[in-house]
């Protein structure tokens, strides 16, 4: 049975991301809890007649005061605000998923490689978000992705990058369903 080990722990979720079977899972994001609230905002913004619809992934631990209060600038955009533990925490599979139940764009706002206050691992954060490119790319989805980077001292730069945002995606065709291959 896995073990986290309480004194080296940092909070940041990685171990769980890299845990088969999810047997490792941060209290207040296990996986299935996660999927189930993101779906359930994606369902209820559509059922509004509200488009284009976003998730915002945030890192807990940033010191962004934009999103301190994340209606004023989110509601007005069809956006929902998504916090985890932190930019190693978030996890490939839950950008497609969001795509997949409704969301029309994922933008992942994380902190600056400078502003990140844990920093170890960070390299594993950059390699998973590669590799999730790299799949959204096949499955013709990278336009409904952005990664922003953001430090405190960049006051007034995220709602314009939101809105640039929330304009490309709303552009673009609506998704197609995923077709399954045998």
């Amino acid at each position: 049975t896995p073990k986290v080990l309480n004194d080296y722990c940092m909070g940041c979720g990685a171990c769980a991301l890299v845990c088969p079977h999810h047997a490792i899972q941060v209290k207040g994001f296990e996986f299935e809890n996660v999927l189930k609230r993101y779906s359930d905002s994606a369902i209820r913004l559509k059922a509004e007649g509200k488009s284009p619809v976003i998730l915002v992934f945030c890192c807990q631990w940033s010191e962004f005061s934009a999103l301190d209060n994340p209606e004023g600038i989110l509601f007005k955009r069809n956006a929902v605000t998504f916090e985890v533990p932190c930019f190693k925490a978030l996890d490939p599979v839950h950008v497609v998923n969001a795509l997949r139940n409704g969301f029309d764009g994922v933008m992942a706002v994380v902190c600056s490689a400078k502003d990140c206050k844990l920093q170890e691992g960070r390299d594993t954060a950059e390699r998973n978000m590669n590799v999730l490119r790299d799949v959204l790319k096949k499955m013709g989805l990278i336009e409904r992705f952005e990664l922003y980077e953001v430090s405190p001292r960049d006051a007034g730069k995220f709602e314009e990058r939101l809105e640039d945002f929330v304009r490309r995606v709303s552009a673009l065709p609506p998704i197609k369903p995923l077709r399954m291959e045998a």
